[in-house]
């Protein structure tokens, strides 16, 4: 079995104490707390946005160069070229 306990200072101002025990059936943790928590205090001051500050986005249409048909004669042609088979039946014992 294996015992410890540790300790540790929180940004909060309290510290954390730990204590831990861990045998055959796994680990176990008691875990504990000391002092009070202080927070700093925060001067939020919230912004006013107001609706006409912001515009909408503005999308283009995009413009596209216009359609030509392409003449038969000018498209070329990919026909596999025929090859002959290359296997070769397994020898016979």
């Amino acid at each position: 079995m294996i015992t410890g306990s540790y300790r540790i200072e929180l940004p909060d101002g309290r510290a954390q104490i730990v204590s831990y025990q861990a045998d055959s059936n796994g680990y176990t943790a008691d875990v504990m707390y000391e002092g009070e928590a202080k927070y700093p205090p925060v001067d939020y001051k919230p912004v006013a946005y107001s609706a006409s500050a912001y515009s909408a986005p503005v999308y283009n249409a995009p413009t596209y160069p216009a359609y030509s048909r392409i003449p038969a004669s000018k498209i070329p042609s990919y026909k596999p070229a025929a090859k002959k088979s290359t296997y070769k039946s397994p020898a016979r014992y």
